[in-house]
């Protein structure tokens, strides 16, 4: 018999709300038992790639001393099953310094190969220090050894990339042949501004068999200032990447429309899971440490947002994203929530 709609459900951010790697806050494992307890519908939320979400969910267990199914976890990826039909069968460049292969193939996708192998296979491509080299199991794979642009039919980012410098490479080259842009982490090509990483485009061609002048990572004229590639795309080729490929910003960081639509539909099954008809986005909580992307990512879609101080954010910042509530920790704001719905 259905129990209705539940009364409230949580989306959780990792880093900064259940630990500061590699130290567990000493409220984690009674926050998941409480919830648990009180079989509130949750899922975990975090920028994080390179494994599946199975192989996640086991290892933040073992981490929090908590039991989560590989439904309750949500990767930087994890959006890109839904689109596993339109790539399935499609030549994928995929990005990425992890095990992105083993990602890619658990999702379906059949035919994947990454920068590593593609530029191990033909340096001219990015022709300045690079640890990338061909193993020698890929040497005879026919789509590596005869690689071209215009062969890539897509590209997914799944993780941190090996090298940034030789990936951007990569995809910009791609982007001139029209390529579908999937760009499964919106948090990636931020974190580059962080790290300090800068592009210029080259005056002067080295001497390579590519037509256009390839991208050094170690200079300065062309400064990473906004968070996806099409500022290089732009510098680099006078035209709006808009005009030429699809992007699809991921739902990990909170920000895109659909991929907090995948966290509102995940809670939904996991309110199912439970004997729910599902969960009321009035009924929906972001707990997370960062303003800039888990409050305002609750934000836009309606929900309502938690904002904790152990990470990220703390009282000596300006900039709280405008939260619905602010606690110190995330025991505090799940308490604050059972009080509103559980009592």
């Amino acid at each position: 018999m259905s129990r209705g709609l539940a009364r409230c459900a949580i989306a959780f951010d990792i880093d900064g709300v259940f630990w500061r790697s590699p130290n567990v806050f000493s409220f984690t494992k009674s926050v998941f038992e409480r919830v648990k307890e009180k079989g509130v519908p949750f899922v975990l939320l975090t920028n994080g790639g390179g494994a599946t979400e199975g192989e996640k969910a086991k290892k933040l267990g073992q981490i929090f001393d908590a039991q989560l199914r590989e439904s309750q976890v949500i990767l930087a990826h994890t959006p890109l099953r839904q689109r596993v039909e339109q790539l399935k069968d499609r030549l994928v460049l995929v990005a990425g310094n992890k095990d992105v292969h083993h990602v890619a193939h658990h999702y379906g996708l059949k035919r994947v190969i990454n920068a590593s192998e593609v530029i191990g296979a033909h340096p001219s491509i990015y022709p300045f220090s690079s640890q990338h080299k061909l193993s020698p199991q890929h040497r005879s794979l026919k789509e590596i050894t005869s690689y071209h642009p215009s062969d890539i039919e897509a590209i997914c980012v799944l993780d941190d990339g090996e090298c940034w410098g030789s990936e951007i490479q990569l995809i910009i080259d791609c982007l001139f042949r029209n390529v579908c842009l999937m760009f499964d982490n919106f948090a990636l090509f931020a974190k580059m501004v962080t790290r300090n990483i800068h592009i210029r485009k080259k005056k002067k061609k080295k001497e390579n068999s590519w037509q256009k002048a390839r991208q050094c990572k170690s200079s300065t004229n062309i400064f990473f200032q906004s968070t996806s590639v099409c500022p290089i795309w732009k510098t680099y080729s006078a035209h709006d990447a808009s005009l030429c490929v699809l992007i699809f910003f991921n739902a990990n960081e909170h920000q895109a429309q659909n991929n907090s639509n995948y966290a509102q539909n995940t809670l939904n099954e996991e309110a199912r899971k439970l004997g729910y008809d599902g969960v009321d986005a009035k009924s929906c909580y972001m707990i997370g440490d960062n303003p800039y992307t888990d409050i305002a990512g609750g934000n836009n879609i309606g929900w309502n947002t938690i904002l904790v101080k152990t990470g990220v954010y703390n009282d000596t910042h300006t900039f709280d994203g405008n939260p619905t509530f602010k606690c110190q920790n995330v025991d505090d704001a799940v308490r604050l929530v059972f009080s509103k719905h559980l009592s």
